[in-house]
């Protein structure tokens, strides 16, 4: 199991280096996305973010969690403070409390109520085979040969 909490300042302008950032962690950890393996992380850590956003306070620090599982992706966006109260739109079917775009994406998805906040979560499916991270190869540099220096004629 591979976990790790990433610190973001709840601001619109952070959303796209959060992306970026959580699919520099998954390489990291080895885990290798193909393209549209990628695009569903991408969605779902967007829309995560968002409505902490939404119901959250802006400028205020939130932890992002990635916790990597055999085959499984669980994303967590949790804030200290809320300002707004969930509340279910009229004549939806379900929570009503994430975009649909989770439903179509994740697995599992929800909201958390805490006694400081809320946490936004959702799970996606991550390939099970980790790719071995490849090590830099050594530097190597051909040095000069110690000859003797060229003559002038």
């Amino acid at each position: 199991m591979f976990q790790v909490q990433l610190l973001v300042v709840a601001h619109a302008s952070h959303a796209r280096g959060l992306r970026e950032r959580v699919l520099h962690r998954l390489a990291g950890w080895g885990i290798g996305l193909d393209a549209e393996a990628s695009d569903t992380v991408r969605v779902v850590v967007s829309n995560l973010f968002a409505a902490a956003l939404l119901h959250g306070v802006r400028g205020q620090t939130v932890t992002v969690r990635l916790s990597a599982t055999r085959g499984e992706l669980t994303v967590e966006v949790i804030t200290g403070v809320t300002t707004h109260t969930l509340r279910r739109p009229r004549g939806t079917v379900g929570t009503g409390r994430l975009p649909v775009a989770l439903a179509v994406y994740a697995t599992a998805s929800g909201v958390t109520d805490r006694p400081r906040g809320r946490t936004f979560w959702a799970t996606v499916p991550v390939p099970t085979r980790h790719r071995r991270t490849e090590r830099a190869a050594p530097l190597r540099c051909r040095l000069p040969s110690r000859a003797a220096p060229h003559s002038r004629a």
